[in-house]
């Protein structure tokens, strides 16, 4: 009787711990998991350690991209000119910009934006004087490239300049037959980062354009 009794005892002992096994799986393999995943923006983020690193190598590797895509800009960046309605943008190779009144247009800059002076320019052939540009200088630098965009129906223009740390600087002017009249120069626009271009946006009867960064992100 004594032995059945212990027999029972050990029984009992054994199934609670390998019901106690049981629990502690479901929760390990299940509820653990459940527990260290969370919805955010209507997207499973995991907590879990593995998941972690894995995120922050993602990260890792998105800063390597960005900051490669923009010093190879900047590594093979050559002299790039733009002409417009009298007015000429010029970027050199090491990455400072120039405009003035180009050799076809007519007038004068108003309101000019920048040092004024007589700038031989690497690579720039178009001037009056070859490789010397009569105009401005920007108080910018490492540009890496840099696009026109007409904006609205009055005749306003503007120049977005992609610098080499993703960020730009814009210039807006008004280009008439006496000349260029500068409206404004913002030497970093704030809330746009790892900028590469600009798309077209022209609605019915008013110019526009949108930015867009590595990414694929697009910005009125």
């Amino acid at each position: 009787m004594e032995k059945r009794k212990v027999t029972n005892i050990l029984l009992i002992i054994t199934l609670v711990v390998v019901l106690c096994l049981c629990c502690f799986t479901v929760y390990d393999k299940i509820l653990k998991k459940e527990e260290s995943s969370v919805c955010e923006n209507g997207v499973l983020q995991c907590n879990c350690p593995i998941c972690e690193d894995n995120q922050n190598e993602t990260i890792v590797n998105n800063s390597n991209i960005v900051k490669t895509y923009y010093d190879n800009m900047a590594k093979n960046r050559k002299t790039m000119v733009e002409y417009d309605y009298n007015i000429i943008v010029v970027v050199d190779k090491n990455g400072n910009a120039y405009y003035g009144i180009n050799k076809y247009g007519n007038g004068t800059v108003k309101n000019g934006v920048g040092t004024k002076g007589n700038y031989t320019i690497d690579g720039y052939y178009e001037a009056p004087e070859d490789g010397v540009l009569n105009g401005y200088k920007l108080p910018i630098s490492d540009v890496v490239n840099f696009y026109y965009g007409a904006r609205g129906n009055g005749g306003n223009r503007e120049y977005i300049f992609i610098k080499a740390d993703g960020t730009i600087a814009k210039l807006e002017y008004y280009g008439g037959s006496n000349g260029v009249e500068i409206i404004s120069f913002e030497e970093t626009v704030s809330g746009y980062n790892n900028i590469i271009g600009i798309i077209p946006a022209n609605g019915f009867g008013a110019h526009g354009y949108k930015l867009f960064d590595i990414y694929g992100n697009i910005y009125n």
